[in-house]
């Protein structure tokens, strides 16, 4: 395999796995009756709508249907992506949820 073809190769699989970072974070919001696209917003107030995001709700399924997602495997996955802000905002509405219990 060349240096071009490793690069491209490396490419690939950021961007497939980026896509799984935002499905996971779509279906934890699902799982906690949150609105993705607004709290991206909160994150990300001077980014237009993100389409990848858009996408990955469509892929989402009903909370009675998806398996469970923990607070902090959302949050080092979201950590691993280089998303802080966003992880900002989830961390505001987990302790926004604890205080409600």
């Amino acid at each position: 395999m060349n240096s071009k073809d490793m690069q491209e190769k490396i490419i690939e699989n950021y961007q497939r796995d980026e896509q799984m970072m935002i499905l996971v974070f779509a279906q934890w919001c699902v799982n906690n009756d949150l609105d993705p696209e607004e709290l991206y917003k909160r994150a990300y107030p001077k980014q237009a709508s993100n389409p990848s995001l858009k996408q990955a709700f469509d892929l989402t399924v009903s909370k009675e249907e998806a398996g469970e997602i923990g607070d902090q495997t959302l949050l080092g996955v979201l950590s691993m992506f280089g998303n802080e802000d966003l992880a900002f905002v989830i961390t505001e509405e987990i302790e926004k949820r604890k205080k409600n219990n």
